[in-house]
């Protein structure tokens, strides 16, 4: 399956999913936002996140979002300790917080976002990028002893680290080019990408690493979030309570929990393209998966094992 065709039956099952509708009640109900740059509470962290996801973490991975692996404060990491439920843990926003405000899918979810010229939101919703339904736990090799030396080592960890979780690696540097052609130039070569050191957008903490992802990523996350923008607009050119109240010529449009809910689906199927291989959170990420085979090159196109059907029955089990 080529890789955009697979985007494109994620897109397709999203769009089908109903469009969001206020319940025609101009009340404030108390909610807060929180969407960094434009937030109505602190910023969103990656240990918020995680800890939002350790108090339920029953619920969490019972959604298919992922198993929430414990904490044990002083551990000396090996590769010998690393395993499916106990791995150095990095909490992934599945939805970026630091790409979300760039986006103007935020009209409809923070009352602070006015980069869009016709519609502002009258009072704040509440969607929570550090909900645990955006999260997902991922490893990272750093703290490993084994993190040393040159490129060619670290690779050989991080691809180790992959290997035994199982769940792609979440580290703070991406590969400088990400394409066809590249694999093509590595077919039939040992598998050392080129790394380069990206600067952090200074949006990091100790459980999540900043600027790790590769384009690919977040141009997934962008046309998935282009979907919730289209229904949400969709609903308010169709709505005569969210018409009524103007300011500064702009609409003001009523909060509404079902886009709230469109975007933890954005966020659920995120996590199935993860581990479809169909999205990749880092350089490590992407090569690993071509090291194993899980990708390959044809006619100029990377193609992802499996095919439409299968993703189309993971994104709607």
């Amino acid at each position: 399956m080529e890789m955009g065709e697979a985007v494109d039956v994620a897109v397709e099952v999203l769009e089908k999913e109903q469009d969001p509708k206020c319940d025609k009640k101009d009340e404030d109900k108390g909610w807060k936002s929180r969407v960094n740059k434009v937030n109505s509470q602190q910023p969103c962290t990656g240990t918020r996140l995680y800890d939002n996801m350790k108090a339920d973490a029953s619920a969490h991975e019972q959604k298919g979002l992922g198993f929430v692996p414990p904490k044990k404060a002083g551990t000396r990491w090996t590769l010998a300790l690393v395993t499916p439920e106990f791995f150095p843990i990095q909490a992934h926003h599945l939805i970026p917080k630091s790409f979300l405000p760039t986006h103007r899918v935020c009209t409809w979810l923070a009352i602070k976002y006015t980069q869009n010229p016709k519609y502002g939101l009258k009072y704040d919703s509440k969607y929570d990028t550090d909900h645990a339904d955006n999260g997902y736990c991922m490893p990272y090799a750093s703290p490993l002893s084994e993190w040393s030396g040159n490129q060619s080592k670290k690779t050989a960890v991080a691809f180790q680290v992959m290997e035994n979780v199982g769940i792609q690696l979440h580290q703070g540097s991406h590969a400088a080019v990400l394409d066809a052609k590249k694999l093509e130039l590595l077919a039939g070569e040992p598998i050392v990408p080129e790394i380069t050191d990206i600067a952090g957008d200074g949006d990091s903490d100790e459980d999540e690493e900043s600027g790790i992802h590769e384009p690919g990523y977040l141009d997934k996350v962008k046309k998935l979030l282009n979907v919730v923008d289209a229904k949400s607009l969709s609903h308010v050119e169709e709505c005569k309570p969210c018409k009524e109240s103007k300011q500064d010529k702009k609409t003001l449009v009523l909060p509404t929990e079902g886009v709230v809910d469109l975007m933890h689906r954005v966020s659920a199927i995120i996590k199935v393209l993860i581990d479809a291989n169909v999205a990749h959170v880092s350089g490590y990420a992407y090569y690993y998966a071509y090291h194993k085979g899980d990708l390959e090159v044809k006619d100029g196109e990377v193609h992802v094992r499996g095919t439409k059907a299968a993703l189309k029955k993971s994104l709607t089990s």
